[in-house]
């Protein structure tokens, strides 16, 4: 095939141009280069890792410490730690430190100090982080001598005294096993999350005034499982398998969403001005719900709502003095479902076989006077609804299946009228009634 004249010379023209295009773009650099030394381009190290490695040269210890951290700045493991007799793992002075155990561990050996230790009283800020510490003889992070402190990731065992104590600070995604005092112990202002603290001597987590405890297990410790100063919320936390009670507060705590079971002594004890919203206690040896004296602090009650008190081996809920228990349920506990002192309002509760172990419980019993006991449901308890003193309120309460429905033991009452049901109930019948059917 033949090609035009004209299509051939401008494919020439095009081959021309590329070829020019080519040679311009191999043409080479300047080869005469700046005056000066010759330096690098790429970031310097300290720029990629802008952080100190613990090492002799760069943290030297001392005396009683393998390393020690004297200023501020970003510190991290590069290798395990041993600790001997006499020596604690690292030492900080200095604020404005970050400790990243960078998954290492810090060991000790009899006689050992701290894993890690805070030495200067008044720092703050400090981080320690990801990693574990074990086997000391002084406790496993001490830094009650700082404030705002964060422990982060950090696993704790086998410490012969108390394995995380801060003064005051975050603590979050720790464990604690096995150490001869306390598990964690944090002081006023501080935060607990995701810590998990285990089979320790002494109570699981303690925390001071005005603390928050959030999503965190207390099990198997032979002291408390959570206690906690006055002020204080625990939300959806669970204490179980301990020693002592499941929690245990000061005066004006509030609690939600937790679960105390199989405990040694309470479930939960609360103080004064206490608030539980969707509490679950289950299988304790003593009170499921048991609220210490308003003496303390006068004025203030108890409230607990949405609660749940099952086969505990004592009461279901135990309240001195000005409380409100609302829509809760107490089922098989071993003795009263319910009790209840002074001044206290028990309505819409659902209460079922209390006290049939002993013969000795009430579904609802109000030991004192000016109680108003108002649309309950109790069934196959002992005795349904048992008022000790005179002077109560009882309305529209039903019961069923008791071995006595209603017991005021002769006492005067202001009372709705106790009526026998079988079948269509009259409408004649006061709204104010209490039922036995």
């Amino acid at each position: 095939m033949r090609i035009p004249i004209h299509s051939f010379f401008i494919r020439a023209s095009l081959v021309g141009m590329a070829v020019g295009v080519s040679i311009t773009a191999l043409q080479a650099g300047d080869l005469n280069p700046p005056a000066g030394p010759v330096t690098g381009t790429m970031k310097p190290l300290t720029e990629v890792e802008p952080r100190i490695a613990i090492n002799d040269a760069n943290t030297p210890g001392d005396s009683d410490s393998v390393y020690k951290i004297l200023s501020p700045g970003s510190y991290y493991l590069t290798g395990n730690v041993s600790a001997a007799s006499g020596e604690s793992g690292i030492e900080i002075g200095a604020s404005g430190v970050t400790l990243d155990l960078m998954g290492f561990e810090i060991n000790g050996a009899p006689g050992s100090f701290q894993g890690v230790r805070v030495v200067v009283g008044g720092t703050r800020n400090i981080t320690i982080k990801t990693g574990s510490i074990r086997n000391f003889s002084g406790g496993g992070i001490n830094a009650n001598l700082a404030r705002n402190m964060h422990v982060d990731r950090v696993q704790v065992a086998s410490i012969t005294a108390i394995g995380i104590n801060v003064l005051n600070g975050l603590l979050t995604d720790c464990l604690v096993t096995s150490c001869t005092v306390h598990g964690i112990v944090a002081g006023a202002g501080s935060t607990v999350v995701r810590c998990t603290s285990q089979s320790n001597q002494g109570d699981g987590i303690s925390v001071g005034l005005g603390s928050v405890v959030g999503e965190c297990l207390a099990e198997s410790n032979e002291g408390f499982g959570i206690i906690a100063a006055d002020g204080t919320t625990i939300s959806n936390s669970r204490s179980g398998l301990n020693g002592r009670d499941g929690f245990s507060t000061g005066t004006g705590a509030l609690l939600k969403g937790c679960t105390a079971d199989t405990n040694v002594g309470h479930g939960f004890f609360v103080n004064a001005g206490a608030t539980l919203t969707g509490c679950t206690a289950h299988g304790n040896n003593g009170d499921g719900f048991s609220a210490g004296s308003l003496a303390l602090s006068p004025g203030f009650g108890f409230t607990f709502s949405e609660c749940t008190a099952e086969a505990n081996t004592t009461h279901g809920f135990v309240v001195g003095g000005r409380g409100t228990i609302s829509g809760c349920t107490a089922s098989s506990n071993g003795r009263d479902g319910i009790q209840v002192g002074d001044g206290c309002h028990v309505s819409g509760n659902e209460i079922h076989g209390n006290g049939t172990s002993t013969s000795s419980g009430a579904g609802i019993r109000a030991t004192g006077s000016g109680n108003r006991i108002d649309g309950n449901n109790v069934g196959a308890n002992d005795i349904g609804i048992l008022l000790g003193a005179a002077g109560n309120f009882m309305v529209r309460n039903s019961a069923r299946g008791n071995s006595t429905n209603y017991d005021f033991s002769g006492l005067t009452q202001t009372s709705g009228e106790i009526v026998t049901a079988t079948g269509v109930i009259s409408p004649s019948v006061s709204p104010w009634a209490n039922f036995s059917y």
